[in-house]
């Protein structure tokens, strides 16, 4: 029933209608407006809401997994950029180079797919990552 929706049903009655709804829902869909046979609208909503629930549950398996693929070190460099680190003492702080600080972030940003630190500290924050003391 979802998927008749979908592809532009303005309408959706059971086989065995009587009559009277049945001219009722013709006059409705004549005016440009949507009909569904009333019970069937509380199974079409329980339907869209399992849909919408199933892709909300890929969406979080999917931002989990983008998280996981984040390495101990890389991490590390977030959490120290959520405390507001330059690259310069991070490197100073975790004895690397600032161009491995900067490789680093490099790969962070293209794994939680954003584009600057504040981004990075923000997707970092709401996504429990890291944590402020």
């Amino acid at each position: 029933m979802v998927e008749v929706i979908k592809a532009g049903a303005a309408g959706y009655l059971l086989k065995d209608v009587e009559p009277g709804m049945l001219v009722k829902a013709i006059r409705t869909v004549y005016e440009g407006e949507s009909f569904i046979y009333p019970t069937l609208a509380r199974k079409l909503l329980g339907e869209i809401n399992r849909q919408e629930e199933k892709k909300n549950e890929a969406v979080r398996i999917f931002e989990r997994r983008r998280e996981e693929r984040l390495t101990y070190r890389e991490i590390e460099v977030l959490q120290l950029i959520c405390q507001g680190m330059s690259n310069q003492t991070i490197a100073q702080t975790l004895f690397l180079s600032e161009k491995t600080v900067k490789n680093h972030l490099t790969n962070i940003f293209r794994k939680i797919n954003v584009t600057d630190r504040t981004q990075a500290v923000l997707y970092a924050l709401k996504h429990k990552i890291v944590e402020l003391d």
